[in-house]
């Protein structure tokens, strides 16, 4: 799944950071 984010694009990345940081806080 990280190597897909990193593969979109480098916005991507930030986004996935933060929807991580949201799940995990849950």
């Amino acid at each position: 799944m990280y190597s897909y984010t990193i593969q979109q694009s480098d916005i991507h990345l930030p986004t996935f950071f933060i929807y991580s940081f949201s799940f995990h806080r849950f």
